[in-house]
């Protein structure tokens, strides 16, 4: 009797058990065909997982791999909510405008690989093909996506792409932070970056602005860590890098290889004594190199004549002004007259730039629902800045050498945009390339104010 009754409870585990795999074995298979790409991203991100769950080290790992867990999870669910809502209602399921001129830049690239150059739908030229379409186009390729049947949108899977890749970017970030100033501050910047609202937001579509920021950190990082250790090959990572970034935002690559210069100089500088003869021996060759091919001409005449540099950045602004929309204006009228520049109104704009580039949209001064929308990230930027001075000035005390890097891409890429940029959503999106880095400041802040002794706790 009572083998019998037993034999029978097996049977019925087993009868359910198998219920419960060809269940799921046809929602898998369900899932692969009707969404394939989401499949797929989604076995990138459990590889992902594994591999940093075996690279890790020891003492980092369990709070990166819960980080990275929760990122992953926080942007897909948030995603998926305002996807299916926007289809529902229409839509293409993208959250910002541009989202969807990158997937439109990247069907035009697919019909133009099966020798189909025609489109539908206007597509603006200006944005170009860089380095994340090519990488859109290879993806939609990859799971069989036909180019020539336009869709009224998008799909969910091409997001998940920069949701993976705007969560790790969290990673180096860490540390960056570590190797200067310890574990305490490492752990405060990567939770800043993985779930600040709107890095959170530009990793949820297909922008390049996601790659643009994950190629920084992983540049800094290594050159911060060739500083100390495996030099080569933290370089060739750099070189690599450099490649990857030279593709998605050319001025970016245009400061990186300036930071990557003047810290490895400051660097050196730093460790000699014979500083005025290695300046020598740097300066002398670059000036026959300059004068022999001409490009010291060209450098003069672009980045060194104040009148051409001024009546440039006029002319940019006032292009902006001239698209219309939520934007301020930099320049004074008189910056440029009779072809001489203004030095007191040059001044007077680059002060104001600054100060607009680190501080729109003003919450006094709001003028659209987004900016509504915006005001509470405002406040906590306004909050987070604050000890982020805080942390410049604690940082030059306790780790300069090494915060040089960090200080010196804030400074060159925060300069270039802020004398140029008039548009308040543009400046929003920009600002968030230098973000990241002000929240490794801002975490300095933080631990100097509320547990000082941590901030000099010994690097594991």
């Amino acid at each position: 009797m009572v083998g019998g009754y037993w034999e029978k409870r097996i049977m019925i585990i087993e009868r359910s058990l198998n219920l419960k795999t060809i269940f799921l074995g046809l929602i898998f298979g369900i899932l692969t065909i009707y969404a394939k790409g989401t499949m797929v991203m989604l076995g990138v991100i459990l590889v992902t997982g594994i591999v940093l769950w075996n690279l890790l080290p020891k003492q980092d790992r369990k709070f990166l791999i819960i980080l990275f867990s929760a990122g992953i999870s926080l942007r897909a669910i948030i995603f998926l909510s305002f996807y299916l809502y926007s289809i529902s209602h229409n839509g293409y399921g993208e959250l910002v405008p541009d989202s969807r001129l990158y997937f439109l830049k990247t069907l035009l690239m697919m019909k133009q690989w099966v020798g189909q150059n025609n489109f539908q739908q206007t597509v603006e030229t200006g944005v170009g093909n860089s380095g994340n379409i090519y990488i859109l186009a290879f993806f939609y390729k990859l799971i069989g996506y036909n180019p020539t049947t336009l869709t009224p949108m998008s799909l969910f899977s091409d997001k998940l792409i920069n949701c993976l890749i705007g969560t790790i970017s969290g990673i180096p970030i860490f540390y960056i932070a570590k190797n200067i100033f310890g574990k305490s501050v490492a752990k405060i910047a990567s939770i800043l970056v993985v779930f600040y609202p709107s890095l959170v937001l530009w990793s949820m579509t297909n922008n390049r602005d996601t790659p643009n920021i994950f190629l920084v950190c992983v540049i800094l990082f290594c050159l911060i860590s060739s500083f100390k250790e495996k030099r080569m090959f933290n370089l060739a990572i750099i070189f690599i890098s450099l490649l990857c970034l030279g593709t998605i935002r050319a001025y970016i690559l245009f400061c990186i290889l300036w930071v990557v210069f003047i810290s490895y100089l400051f660097f050196i500088l730093s460790k000699t004594k014979n500083k005025i003869g290695i300046i020598i021996l740097l300066l002398i060759p670059s000036i026959i190199f300059l004068n022999s091919t001409g490009y010291g001409k060209r450098l003069k005449s672009n980045f060194l004549n104040l009148n051409n540099i001024a009546l440039s950045l006029q002319t940019t602004n006032y292009g902006v002004l001239s698209q219309g929309g939520s934007v301020y204006r930099i320049y004074d009228d008189g910056l440029v007259s009779d072809g001489k520049a203004n030095k007191f109104i040059l001044i007077k704009g680059f002060l104001k730039g600054w100060f607009y580039f680190m501080l729109v949209p003003f919450p006094w001064a709001v003028s659209s629902m987004l900016q509504i929308l915006s005001y509470p990230q405002a406040l906590i930027w306004y909050f987070l800045l604050f000890f982020a001075v805080i942390g410049i000035i604690v940082a030059i005390r306790y780790g300069f050498i090494l915060s040089f890097v960090i200080l010196s891409y804030i400074f060159i890429v925060t300069t270039g945009f802020a004398v140029i940029e008039g548009n308040i959503g543009s400046t929003l999106r920009h600002r968030d390339l230098i973000t990241p880095f002000y929240f490794i400041f801002t975490s300095v802040g933080l631990v100097y104010v509320f547990k000082r002794g941590e901030l000099v706790e010994e690097k594991e």
